[in-house]
């Protein structure tokens, strides 16, 4: 069954593109770059790249930096204030850490698709 590589929907045989993304399907869907704290090397460096504002953007965000081959830590949701939560958004906020040797680069991946989030918004 073909997948969405950004959003990682199941789509039917006979579906070329995601609804949602509107980008090509694929027959296998790529394993996680998340890095494990614990088998971590101890040369790299984590650093903040963006903070993720509900489960989609995450899931957006980090399966580009995956198709473009960098690696990506979740520091964790952080749960929605009480002030949010009273006004209606319970959506919790996610921490996107990279690798900082790749820091430059996988900014410039969200640059490039901030438009695209906005856009869906």
């Amino acid at each position: 069954m073909p997948y969405c590589p950004k959003c990682k929907s199941e789509y039917r045989e006979g579906f070329a593109k995601c609804a949602d993304c509107n980008v090509d399907l694929v027959e296998k869907l790529v394993e996680s770059k998340e890095v494990d704290f614990d088998e971590m090397p101890d040369d790299i460096k984590l650093e903040h790249l963006v903070r993720a504002n509900n489960h989609i953007e995450f899931g957006y965000i980090t399966s580009t930096l995956e198709a473009e081959g960098i690696y990506w830590k979740n520091a964790g949701s952080i749960p929605a204030s009480y002030f949010q939560s009273r006004r209606g958004f319970l959506s919790p906020k996610f921490d996107i850490f990279v690798d900082s040797s790749k820091l430059d680069e996988a900014m410039a991946v969200v640059l490039s698709i901030a438009g695209e989030i906005v856009e869906d918004e």
